[in-house]
């Protein structure tokens, strides 16, 4: 499943990468706990960092996540701001996260200006976590999950003509 997760994020920063305006990304791995892997870099380091990213095992603090990436990106610019959370579904958080964490930072970052997709890419597809798609359609900027339970092609053509909309257009 983690290969499936660094295909699908190289895939989107590729795409991403191709379009004629500034942009950086940043890389944050979680788990139990989230680590800043790259800061803000350009597309071929991304690519590289991404290549190189090896599964950690843990429950899933998703709200630290958003923290953390919240923290590399720059408040101070016009410049658009995304979050793309990637996560197996799986929706067990550590004891020392409390109930409502992910709303809140999600929430937190959001009235930053930031966007933030929710991507789902299940462990066994085709099984989803059922209660997990309410979940992050709550902290998704749009309501919208994106599932790639069945890991068709049409799915990842999904979220990049989304993900592209969202970049190409003006704030």
């Amino acid at each position: 499943n983690f290969a499936n997760v660094k295909e699908l994020a190289t895939s989107i920063v590729r795409l991403l990468g191709n379009l004629p305006v500034d942009k950086y990304f940043s890389v944050v791995q979680f788990a139990s706990d989230a680590r800043l892997v790259s800061g803000l870099s350009s597309t071929g380091q991304t690519l590289s960092t991404i290549s190189q990213l090896s599964y950690s095992g843990g429950l899933d603090n998703h709200a630290s996540a958003i923290h953390k990436c919240q923290q590399t990106l720059s408040p101070s610019t016009n410049e658009k701001r995304i979050i793309m959370l990637f996560t197996d579904g799986e929706t067990g958080t550590p004891d020392y996260v409390p109930t409502g964490a992910i709303e809140s930072a999600a929430s937190s970052a959001k009235n930053e200006g930031t966007l933030i997709f929710t991507v789902l890419v299940p462990p066994d597809a085709p099984d989803t976590n059922e209660g997990a798609i309410p979940i992050f359609s709550r902290i998704s900027s749009n309501g919208e999950v994106f599932d790639f339970t069945d890991r068709d092609m049409s799915s990842v053509l999904q979220v990049q003509e989304r993900l592209l909309n969202h970049v190409s257009c003006p704030q």
